[in-house]
């Protein structure tokens, strides 16, 4: 265990959420989501965040010490309030200054040794427009290569474990593809009446 796991005011405050482990020809996926803010964290980087985060999901589980590929993305928005000057009048007097509130989106991901599985993943999170999450996605390489089917397993084990942490509601589920393959669903049940 790091250095972090160790000291008290830095270890894991937030719950994980897990999916069910997903298993395809010998290789084995997990994600698991959680509430993400390296602010809260005294003194730490959302690198050292993330290397709590990953000391706390070993804690939990061992084995996740030995998965080949560690992938995550993460997402954060904060409030960011900044002083506008109006524009002096015609006289020259000076007009009041108003704030104004805008949104500063952080963003980060790795692929873990998965080419583009970061991308895919914060691209999930985009979508799904979640906000102060992080995902990380396990595989156990079973010595067989999975092609594009890898990639199913990496969204569909994050979308589960977002979708149990409350981060991803149902309408996002639909804008993510879900509404498509329960459409393929139901046209591939009315093939089989025929």
């Amino acid at each position: 265990m790091s250095s972090h796991g160790e000291q008290a005011s830095n270890h894991w405050h937030h719950p994980v959420f897990s999916s069910e482990p997903v298993t395809l020809l010998k290789s084995t996926f997990q994600a698991h989501a959680s509430a993400f803010a390296p602010s809260e964290i005294s003194g730490t980087s959302s690198s050292e965040a993330i290397d709590i985060l990953r000391d706390h999901l070993t804690s939990l589980s061992p084995r996740n010490k030995r998965a080949t590929h560690f992938m995550y993305a993460w997402r954060t928005v904060e409030s960011q309030t900044t002083a506008h000057k109006s524009p002096r009048s015609k006289d020259g007097s000076a007009t009041s200054s108003s704030q104004k509130t805008q949104p500063v989106i952080s963003v980060g991901s790795s692929d873990g040794n998965e080419s583009g599985a970061g991308e895919r993943l914060l691209r999930l999170l985009e979508l799904a427009k979640c906000e102060n999450v992080i995902v990380v996605v396990y595989r156990w390489y079973g010595g067989v290569k999975l092609g594009s089917d890898r990639w199913k397993c990496i969204s569909g084990t994050a979308k589960e474990s977002l979708s149990k942490g409350g981060f991803i509601g149902p309408s996002a589920q639909d804008n993510n593809g879900t509404q498509g393959r329960r459409n393929k669903t139901d046209s591939d049940q009315r093939r089989k009446k025929k």
